[in-house]
């Protein structure tokens, strides 16, 4: 596996926009299983896929809930993620029962990244289609996370909140194997952070500045302080594209056309801009994000060839990072 000896965990996010799409004769995801197969047979700790978008005709994806339970039962050791979750969409109680039904057949290797959701006007006709205002997401997430993690680890439950109410003594059954099913918070914002702190067993972040991400960092811990929770919000994830080549000037190069090709318009609204270069060069960067206290690193790789650009990560990258004990952080500056 990625993390024998170290603390670090490696995993891959899968594309499926470009299998689901209307420009497909026939919706088909036998490339997303053979694509998981190969993950887990390199070696990854991780496989991911996303959560959107249900409506946008452009950028469509299958069921992020449904996939994972199909990975599961393809694989045998992957953990498998969802990120970003779009949480406030999704009614929390039958959220929590589908994750933990889904992490009894995975025996246990279920993890999420829970978001807010889709901003932009996409995002609010898709809150208008699902029948959530737009406006109460944040505060939605942050009930969901208290009573979904409530479920998934207490016996029953009584639950009085402003959007969601439980009737007394209130279980869900199975529940998971995991108890939490682990939760990183997608944080970014002040509101975010705090989630992530009081609820969270981490965060996931974009931020690809050392002190940034260490400022960061360091908030989300005081949250979980504050929150009587020190050291349980402690796993750091970052979500960032990758394109490698031995020549880091030629990955460079061919990163903008691997990205059109990819994402389209999307790549122009900068969200998808990432670490291009050498292995050498990309694990330079990356280790001084390690030291600060990075636990977890989600891939989204583009190219022409998955399996090549798959095996420079994970044999020609990752092997360079030297990775902190769990629990450990460089002091901030």
């Amino acid at each position: 596996m990625v993390t024998t000896g170290r603390a670090l965990e490696f995993g891959v996010l899968l594309h499926t926009a470009d299998l689901t799409g209307d420009h497909v004769a026939h919706p088909d995801l036998a490339p997303l299983w053979e694509q998981t197969t190969l993950v887990e047979e390199l070696g990854y700790d991780h496989v991911w896929v996303g959560d959107s978008s249900r409506i946008e005709i452009a950028w469509p994806r299958a069921d992020c809930l449904t996939i994972m339970t199909a990975m599961a039962m393809k694989t045998t050791r992957l953990r498998i993620g969802t990120v970003p979750l779009s949480v406030p969409l999704r009614n929390p109680v039958l959220l929590a029962h589908a994750l933990a039904t889904a992490d009894v057949i995975s025996n246990g290797r279920l993890i999420i990244g829970a978001a807010i959701g889709k901003g932009g006007d996409e995002g609010l006709r898709e809150f208008q289609a699902s029948g959530v205002p737009n406006n109460e997401r944040g505060a939605r997430l942050t009930e969901s996370l208290d009573l979904m993690r409530r479920l998934w680890t207490e016996d029953s439950v009584n639950f009085q909140g402003k959007y969601y109410s439980t009737p007394p003594d209130m279980g869900i059954r199975p529940r998971p194997i995991q108890r939490p099913i682990p939760t990183f918070v997608a944080a970014g914002a002040e509101p975010a952070l705090a989630r992530a702190g009081r609820f969270g067993d981490g965060w996931f972040t974009m931020a690809r500045d050392p002190q940034q991400f260490s400022d960061l960092r360091q908030r989300v811990d005081g949250y979980a302080r504050e929150a009587g929770r020190e050291g349980q919000a402690d796993r750091s994830a970052m979500y960032a594209t990758f394109h490698l080549d031995k020549d880091g000037e030629r990955a460079r190069r061919n990163a903008d056309a691997h990205l059109d090709a990819y994402f389209g318009a999307h790549h122009r609204s900068g969200a998808a801009a990432g670490y291009f270069g050498s292995p050498e060069e990309i694990a330079g960067r990356l280790q001084e994000m390690v030291d600060r206290g990075l636990t977890t690193m989600v891939a989204r790789v583009i190219g022409s060839d998955f399996e090549q650009q798959s095996k420079l990560l994970l044999d020609d990258m990752i092997p360079r990072l030297t990775a902190r004990p769990l629990g450990t952080r460089v002091a901030p500056a």
